[in-house]
């Protein structure tokens, strides 16, 4: 069992989570592909050290590796009534793939955000290649994700202080995400949250809320003390834009969520699940599409992002 690694933290601990859930289910080991950070032209890196991974890291070109034998879904046509079976067995949207070889895997594409029912019928030599945003590819295993995505390496002094700070309120996390939102293409992608999305929520939070005491975590801290500086907020200064893993850690360590539209923003709420929890969760999530309808939890609020 293989996933392919791509993007930044959050997306890259959907694809874990996938992976380990499909392996789980198979009984099969589970491989990460990060071959695709080691690429002069990718941006991002590998972000998942520091947890407990149940999975073997592979950096050295597993992605395209000569004894790979391996077909993207739909398979190729096969010749006679083996053809015609396969594109039966398609049409009910049972994957199917034709690979050879000792090693070989069939690749599974993922095809929308949308949960993809195919995934259930996935076999322990696959080669998942997706974002996998949604909490159903590993709603079964939830505990076990939690706890190996939970950071292990010890924090410094400032993360330490940050961390007493907010288990000692009745802590909120409020998540901006701006930075490179503005930017051009990845703005007509996302979009940005309002001032008044943020507003509505932590005014709804409020009253769903005892004492809740606001911790701001955002790329954008001029942005928020002008426009949330009303609320009685908190900006968590304690970490540089390249020290993901302890953000996600204080933020994770909130009880409650105001999330952006951010695969990270998802995870801080979603490893913090308790049951008296309050998530407000902007919608649309992407500007280009107006519904998601798997990607957040039914149990979360949502509000409109603008």
């Amino acid at each position: 069992m293989v996933a392919s690694l791509f993007g930044g933290l959050g997306n890259q601990m959907f694809q874990y989570a996938a992976g380990r859930s499909l392996a789980v289910r198979t009984g099969a080991r589970l491989i990460l592909d990060a071959t695709g950070f080691t690429l002069p032209q990718t941006r991002r890196a590998y972000a998942l050290e520091g947890y407990a991974l149940a999975a073997e890291i592979r950096f050295d070109g597993y992605r395209h590796p000569p004894r790979l034998s391996a077909v993207q879904f739909p398979a190729p046509r096969w010749p006679g009534w083996i053809d015609r079976a396969a594109r039966l067995l398609r049409a009910r949207n049972i994957p199917i793939g034709r690979a050879t070889g000792e090693n070989a895997l069939a690749v599974f594409n993922e095809r929308s955000f949308d949960f993809d029912a195919r995934f259930s019928h996935c076999g322990p030599q696959t080669y998942l290649v997706g974002y996998w945003q949604s909490e159903r590819y590993f709603a079964e295993i939830a505990d076990l994700v939690r706890q190996e995505l939970t950071y292990q390496r010890a924090p410094d002094a400032a993360n330490a202080q940050w961390l007493a700070r907010i288990r000692a309120a009745n802590a909120v996390c409020v998540h901006v995400r701006r930075g490179d939102y503005l930017l051009p293409a990845h703005f007509r992608h996302h979009g940005l949250c309002s001032a008044d999305y943020y507003h509505r929520a932590l005014r709804l939070v409020r009253e769903r809320v005892t004492d809740p005491r606001f911790f701001v975590f955002s790329d954008d801290w001029a942005w928020c003390r002008e426009h949330l500086a009303d609320h009685d907020t908190v900006i968590v200064d304690a970490n540089k834009p390249d020290a993901g893993q302890d953000e996600l850690r204080l933020m994770a360590a909130c009880r409650h969520h105001v999330i952006a539209n951010s695969s990270m923003s998802w995870w801080g709420a979603w490893l913090a699940a308790s049951e008296d929890q309050t998530v407000v969760a902007p919608t649309p999530w992407f500007t280009q599409r107006s519904e998601t309808p798997d990607l957040l939890p039914a149990r979360w609020v949502t509000m409109p992002r603008e």
